[in-house]
């Protein structure tokens, strides 16, 4: 074990690390999944009133907190749906990682992509005097509910934070392409002392070009700056997913550092306009949205929704600050775990870090 590791550990045992394990469980023990997230939904609204804190639902699912008042807020950002199917279990803990075994005795799919996310935004809720929350519907299948999002709440929003990632140093600078923030701003001059002292090998010279998350769709429809970062979950989008106590706690002391930093002001970038976001294309997204409510869930959207438009999307002309390079690094085993996983087969044990692609746009 690392230095590093040992002292988290040893942190954790004395109670001086930031997270409440119990919430993380409870927060991972709601099954959930594209196009049936009832229980996370009314987990999320039930913690939220507990709290007082002033929320609402939209038409499409999605939910809202908003907790002060601000000329610009601080934005939480995460989804609330996962690719498993549902089903019961409980989350078991061992050596701070924390995984999912169903009835039979089996392990399967936790989920903590992303209810780690929804843990980290509940924690910052209740942190922070002056922040507002977005939890978004069907993420794993185009973040229909992000594309839906509510535009008069974000009307007050200086920057979005996303914990959608999994390990715990990867940092999101494109999500499907799109630009979440600049190089060249005050924004990233605030974030990246921060990564640099929170991240483990984390390093501004590896900043990702990632597939879709809500903070994607954020910048294709808003003009404010937008980050994604790791959330310490692994094996995602397979029944052997995992979730790091210790990971979870970096993120969320990250986090921390990162709003009291940027505080509550705007950091203006100009939406994405590479997608034509007009009446059509948001029909669309609606049809498919309640489609997938009807499915609750469908064996095989994920797999081709996910996995095949990224491979398409190579053959774009991104705009990237380097060298037009378009890296997604997800790996071989993640695509076919999850495919594996969504047809309820068993999933191979490979190593991880094997890309599947790297080549130029």
């Amino acid at each position: 074990m690392d230095t590093p590791t040992a002292l988290l550990i040893l942190m954790l045992k004395m109670n001086f690390l930031m997270i409440n394990i119990n919430r993380l469980i409870e927060t991972l023990s709601n099954p959930t999944v594209y196009g049936a997230e009832d229980r996370m939904r009314d987990y999320i609204v039930n913690s939220l009133n507990e709290r007082n804190i002033p929320n609402y639902v939209d038409k499409y699912g999605n939910v809202y907190a908003v907790k002060g008042n601000a000329d610009y807020f601080p934005c939480v950002v995460a989804h609330i749906d996962t690719v498993h199917p549902l089903e019961e279990f409980t989350v078991h803990e061992d050596s701070y990682i924390l995984t999912a075994i169903n009835k039979h005795g089996e392990q399967t799919g936790i989920g903590g992509d992303d209810k780690a996310g929804v843990f980290v935004c509940l924690e910052l809720l209740d942190r922070f005097e002056n922040i507002k929350a977005a939890f978004f519907v069907s993420e794993e299948v185009g973040c229909l509910g992000s594309y839906l999002s509510d535009s008069e709440f974000f009307e007050n929003v200086g920057y979005a934070i996303q914990f959608d990632a999994p390990f715990n140093n990867w940092v999101s600078h494109y999500s499907d392409g799109v630009k979440l923030f600049s190089t060249d701003s005050e924004f990233f001059e605030k974030i990246n002392p921060i990564f640099e002292e929170c991240l483990p090998n984390y390093s501004s010279n590896n900043l990702g070009n990632h597939p879709y998350t809500d903070v994607s769709a954020l910048k294709s429809l808003y003009d404010f700056s937008c980050l994604n970062y790791s959330v310490g979950y692994y094996n995602m989008h397979s029944k052997h997913e995992y979730v790091s106590i210790l990971d979870v706690d970096i993120c969320l002391t990250t986090a921390v550092k990162l709003i009291e930093s940027l505080g509550q002001k705007l950091y203006f970038l100009p939406k994405d306009n590479r997608r034509l976001i007009n009446e059509s294309f948001k029909r669309n997204i609606e049809n498919r949205l309640n489609s997938y409510k009807t499915k609750r869930g469908s064996i095989w959207a994920p797999f081709l929704l996910r996995f095949y438009p990224i491979q398409l999307r190579l053959s774009e002309t991104i705009d990237t600050e380097a060298n037009d390079i378009l890296n997604f690094d997800y790996t071989i085993e993640t695509v076919v775990n999850h495919f594996l996983s969504v047809t309820s087969h068993d999933t191979f044990n490979w190593s991880e870090g094997k890309r599947i692609v790297h080549c130029r746009g």
